[in-house]
């Protein structure tokens, strides 16, 4: 369920609510309607089925077979694929939008040089390909690993801290390169290494690659093996020096992260928030605390609430005096070409009746 009136801004009230089986298991109903199949399952889940008991659907219900679908090959001589083009795997993570805004940043970017340099080429569009297939390939391990931990709340305790760890380096990568770039072809370059998950941090891929492996040898109906490879995912995430103490406290049993953001230990020199070493280089550089704070409060002032709908109305009102002058350049035109029509014609309307 995604809700739209997730903020107190929010103007829509609708929510999407959709339901996905693997027919492996739960072959399609076609006894059933798409709504009868929908509440026949959610009927196992009595909290899931008491928040829904008051929903009215605001458009017809649908019922499709598999959505999963991939290609080998993103670009071509002169033609390219945006990622939803590319690929589906599943609408577990919301990934979709962020894939798709990084494939037209990174294609725009290309466009505008084969435009300077007449070169459309699929090699010109390389660059395109590679992003887009490699976070094609994360979102189907996270997803190919979710599904597997899912199958027993030990494993899934362990595997959810890393696909949260690559979220928050993901978003850390993203929120502080806008701080650090000078202009648009650093700000890509920064960005070059990401792959969905991870803010292009070797170290988390190195980490994930071991989890991953572990996660799809272990056999979910074995007690014995589950706790082995729980206490082989615990040591490996203890050799990452920079997880913060909210990964450290989810791995020690707590079930949520914390609501205040703003704590005393991110100024912590390793696991706090600038890290230390290949971290800080990696996702900091050379900027300094007071650059990336100054333009951090920049940004907030200028996409604030407040700005924006100050420029807002001012936008409305330009296009109200720009409507208003252009109504009144067209009524005075329309009098001048009347004056005119009028002056041409007078001659010949005095001279006709003689």
């Amino acid at each position: 369920m995604i809700p739209f009136n997730n903020h107190p801004r929010a103007t829509n009230p609708l929510c999407s609510v959709g339901l996905q089986l693997d027919p492996r298991i739960y072959p399609a109903r076609l006894d059933l309607s798409p709504e009868e199949e929908f509440y026949s399952f959610i009927h196992q889940f009595p909290d899931i089925e008491k928040q829904l008991s008051g929903a009215q659907a605001t458009r017809a219900w649908t019922r499709t077979d598999r959505l999963q679908y991939s290609a080998q090959h993103v670009v071509g001589d002169r033609f390219a694929l945006l990622a939803h083009a590319v690929g589906f795997i599943d609408p577990l993570y919301s990934k979709g939008l962020y894939v798709t805004h990084m494939s037209i940043m990174v294609a725009a970017d290309l466009i505008l040089k084969a435009h300077e340099t007449g070169d459309y080429s699929a090699a010109a569009f390389a660059p395109l390909e590679t992003l887009t297939l490699r976070y094609m390939h994360m979102h189907d391990q996270l997803v190919a690993g979710s599904f597997k931990a899912w199958s027993h709340y030990k494993l899934w305790q362990v595997y959810s801290v890393l696909w949260l760890l690559g979220a928050y380096l993901e978003y850390l990568k993203l929120t502080v390169t806008r701080l650090r770039a000078t202009n648009r072809a650093d700000y890509l370059a920064q960005l070059s290494e990401l792959q969905l998950a991870g803010g292009g941090f070797a170290p988390f891929f190195v980490l994930q690659e071991k989890i991953d492996a572990l996660i799809d040898a272990v056999n979910p109906d074995d007690e014995a093996e589950i706790d082995r490879t729980v206490a082989e995912i615990r040591t490996i995430f203890s050799s990452f020096n920079w997880l913060s103490s909210a990964f450290r406290d989810l791995l020690a049993g707590k079930n949520h992260l914390p609501n205040n953001k703003l704590r005393v230990n991110l100024l912590n020199q390793t696991d706090g928030f600038f890290g230390d070493g290949i971290y800080r280089e990696h996702f900091f550089g050379d900027a300094s605390t007071f650059s990336l704070v100054k333009k951090a409060l920049s940004e907030q002032a200028r996409y604030s609430v407040f700005a924006l709908d100050r420029q807002r109305s001012t936008h409305a009102r330009l296009a109200m005096q720009t409507t208003r002058h252009t109504d009144t350049t067209e009524r005075a035109n329309g009098h001048s070409s009347q004056n005119r029509e009028s002056t041409t014609s007078s001659p010949a309307g005095l001279v006709s009746p003689q």
